[in-house]
């Protein structure tokens, strides 16, 4: 059975489990409670597995694919290409989801529904001192996020990925600059690396079924159906924008800078797009 699938088969479980409990009015049994407990244990268990390959697994990517663009000339023009090319489309991607929130505005709900979709008991002042004296210094810590003084805090720190990034920019592209010898040693290591992180991924990936299962039934059992209706109004809106994004902001691109036909461009990238999909990972 395809993976997304036992995912849905996964939720459909969580979904009938967890409003028959909240129905019947046994959230305080001991049945519940036992559930609940195992459920967040699997739950943690799978969201830490994934935190787990996040930074080896984007570290090993980089460097492998900084090492095969060869020559200096390569990097300096394939990076001021990148630059630009997701630049361009990041701003496409803001805008457009900007206008879609604002239009659609699935986030309108009552703070206490708030609370419990995001299982947290935070109030809407201390939503907003997160908030409060940003400025242009944000804008320059950034770029001092880009070289951290130490990178393996960098690294263990949540949220700061961006110098591991800068990191293997410049690891991967000094490899290069290497004698033959070191670096094909270096170019076999690293590949070796990143293969063994794309197994352990698909290993993690495989068990999302129980994962997800382990996410979702304590939030029906605590909530009931209550959060369903402004969440789906969420998924609709990601959907939209999506959509948009994908095939009329990137399919005028592919058009009018690539010169390729935006139906020939989908249908050589339907087996990636179908590969990602119904193993629910980007990675893949």
């Amino acid at each position: 059975m395809k993976l997304h699938w036992q995912i849905a088969i996964a939720l459909a479980v969580a979904l009938a489990l967890g409003i028959s409990i909240k129905l019947g009015g046994a959230q305080e049994s001991a049945f519940a409670g036992g559930l609940t407990t195992t459920c967040v244990f699997l739950g943690d268990l799978f969201k830490n597995a994934l935190k787990m390959v996040i930074v080896p697994l984007i570290a090993a990517s980089i460097i492998c694919g900084i090492m095969s663009l060869g020559s200096d000339r390569a990097f300096g023009r394939m990076g001021t290409k990148v630059l630009a090319y997701y630049s361009a489309t990041g701003l496409i991607a803001i805008l457009t989801g900007l206008i879609m929130v604002n239009i659609i505005r699935p986030g309108d709900v009552p703070l206490e529904l708030a609370q419990q979709i995001l299982g947290q008991a935070e109030t809407s002042e201390e939503f907003v001192q997160k908030f409060e004296g940003r400025g242009t210094s944000d804008l320059v810590n950034i770029f001092l996020r880009m070289l951290p003084p130490n990178i393996i805090h960098a690294a263990t720190d949540n949220g700061q990925l961006l110098g591991v990034i800068v990191f293997s920019l410049l690891f991967g592209f000094f490899i290069n600059r290497l004698p033959d010898a070191l670096r094909d040693s270096q170019r076999n290591f690293w590949e070796g690396v990143q293969g063994v992180m794309m197994k352990i991924t698909d290993l993690i990936i495989r068990v999302a079924p129980v994962g997800v299962f382990g996410l979702v039934t304590p939030i029906i059992i605590r909530t009931g159906f209550g959060p369903f209706e402004p969440l789906l109004w969420f998924v609709i809106t990601v959907l939209l924008a999506l959509g948009f994004h994908y095939f009329i902001s990137l399919g005028l691109m592919v058009k009018y800078i690539g010169r390729v036909k935006p139906s020939q461009h989908y249908r050589a990238m339907s087996p990636v797009m179908l590969m990602a999909f119904s193993t629910a990972s980007s990675a893949a």
